[in-house]
């Protein structure tokens, strides 16, 4: 137990100093420029609501908690809850409005930043260490090659498999396009950049308009 405890210490200092540690600034709610850290957070109801349904989610071996298997039943998971793809314009009337990760669930309806937001909480209240799973900012390109918007999406390091590995809970299934460069990621504790960002839904769509 001990050596596990050490071996795990090692790992996240290893995982969370690789990556240049930045300060991620964001205009996720109209009038409001926080850390993108602070959007993980919901109320103190929304925490108990959430913790319960991520208990059920725990899957297990012989040797314990399944890291990969219950990440993969919180992705099924939130799928299923929030099955709709909406615009924050349609729901908000604001360019780009990140939802409390309880809201999206109550909402059952959510795009791609809320999504991932949902998928991060409930992967860590069913006891995925916090260093192991990030939410992360990309763009994306389709089959052709084509620029097709940016988007947030969750980067899970795997027991399993070598490496960080992209978890979607937006695009099907049968989604063929690409990433691009991870722009900045993060999780409870850090935020990931080359530089220090902040970031405005205006500028997010004067790049979009641009690309294209």
């Amino acid at each position: 137990m001990i050596w596990n405890n050490i071996k795990e210490g090692v790992l996240k200092f290893w995982w969370d100093n690789r990556d240049r540690k930045k300060r991620v600034v964001y205009d996720g709610r109209p009038g409001e420029n926080l850390e993108v850290q602070t959007f993980l957070n919901t109320s103190p109801k929304g925490l108990r609501f959430l913790s319960k349904i991520a208990r059920n989610l725990r899957m297990f071996d012989k040797d314990g908690l399944d890291e990969d298997a219950t990440m993969f039943a919180v992705k099924d998971c939130a799928n299923r809850r929030v099955p709709f793809y909406v615009k924050d314009i349609s729901q908000y009337d604001a360019w780009e409005y990140w939802q409390d990760p309880y809201e999206t669930w109550k909402r059952r309806k959510a795009d791609c930043d809320d999504k991932s937001l949902l998928i991060k909480v409930l992967s860590y209240l069913a006891g995925i260490p916090d260093y192991r799973m990030r939410c992360s900012w990309v763009s994306v390109y389709n089959r052709e090659g084509k620029y097709d918007g940016e988007h947030l999406n969750n980067l899970y390091l795997s027991r399993k498999k070598t490496g960080w590995i992209f978890i979607e809970g937006t695009y099907p299934g049968e989604w063929k396009g690409k990433y691009g460069p991870v722009r900045f990621s993060f999780n409870y504790e850090n935020a990931w950049a080359n530089r220090n960002v902040k970031l405005t839904s205006d500028d997010l769509e004067s790049l979009r308009k641009i690309r294209k």
